[in-house]
């Protein structure tokens, strides 16, 4: 994904200290966000890839932009929503001369920072290094994951100038489970452990790991997940229920692991004769930056 930072000279917007005649003129700053500068899968239509042709509203739905000074406070912050801007994709703002860490999110589902809020852009403030993304849903803090791109860069702001090629990067992995002898008349439910709700913007940390983040359904056979667990190793359960929703069958895949930008491949049955060796039953492959080519890792 492709942004191209621009500073540019403007009209003067003039900020006065508290000393009479102080003045300091703000520098102008423009984002242009816009396409995509290398191919990776489109996650919603599986039969294309994602091009330099792309439109930033056919493939995410929310920007997020924050802006902390060389102390670590937010200085300025901006959201869009693609339905309700003609210039999706163009932030401009304006900022005193000095030094700043700017963080920019992309998503198609919308996310909260720091605390549970309303509106689109009324978190509280907090410093950078406390700065959160909110991975959750309501205050029980149910894991929600969508797919998501980010990028924090440092500039310094002191004569107009020109960034480009800013490149937002995926930071959750994928998780797609195939259960091959799954039909419609069965109910399945698949879940992931070790799930956190939180991503620190500032150190890449993420936390605290939880139990239960549910696979969506993409057919009777195919359920899939965005991960943001990266790091440590989780395990999958499968389990189908009866029409009474009375549990008849359970499998767990134990030590799987998703990677940023990568995607993991689950395929097996669970219905399989020798259920208690998941080893002959499914097997692993992870597919490198989604672009088709399998690795497979039987276990």
């Amino acid at each position: 994904m492709l942004c191209t930072l621009t500073l540019l000279s403007c009209k003067k917007d003039l900020t006065t200290d508290k000393a009479p005649g102080n003045q300091v003129d703000k520098k102008h700053l423009q984002l242009n966000i816009s396409g995509f500068n290398q191919e990776v899968m489109n996650l919603k239509n599986s039969q294309a890839k994602v091009s330099a042709t792309d439109s930033l509203k056919d493939y995410i739905s929310y920007l997020y932009y924050l802006v902390f000074n060389a102390s670590g406070e937010e200085v300025s912050r901006r959201v869009q929503y693609k339905t309700q801007e003609l210039d999706f994709g163009l932030i401009t703002d304006s900022l005193l001369p000095g030094s700043y860490t700017a963080f920019i999110l992309g998503t198609p589902k919308s996310l909260q920072f720091n605390e549970e809020h309303k509106g689109l852009n009324d978190w509280p403030k907090k410093p950078l290094t406390a700065t959160i993304i909110r991975y959750r849903q309501g205050a029980a803090g149910i894991p929600y994951c969508p797919e998501t791109f980010i990028r924090k860069l440092k500039f310094n702001l002191n004569k107009d100038s020109v960034i480009s090629d800013v490149t937002l990067v995926r930071n959750v992995g994928k998780l797609e489970v195939n259960i091959a002898d799954a039909t419609t008349a069965h109910k399945l439910e698949v879940t992931v452990s070790n799930q956190p709700v939180y991503y620190n913007i500032d150190n890449d940390n993420t936390g605290p790991g939880q139990e239960g983040l549910e696979a969506a359904k993409v057919s009777s056979k195919k359920y899939e997940a965005f991960i943001l667990n990266t790091t440590t190793p989780f395990n999958v359960t499968i389990r189908c229920y009866d029409a009474a929703n009375i549990l008849q069958k359970e499998k767990a895949i134990n030590n799987i692991r998703c990677y940023p930008n990568k995607k993991t491949v689950l395929t097996g049955k669970i219905f399989e004769t020798a259920f208690s060796n998941p080893n002959l039953s499914f097997k692993v492959s992870l597919e490198d930056g989604w672009d088709g080519l399998d690795v497979e890792v039987p276990f």
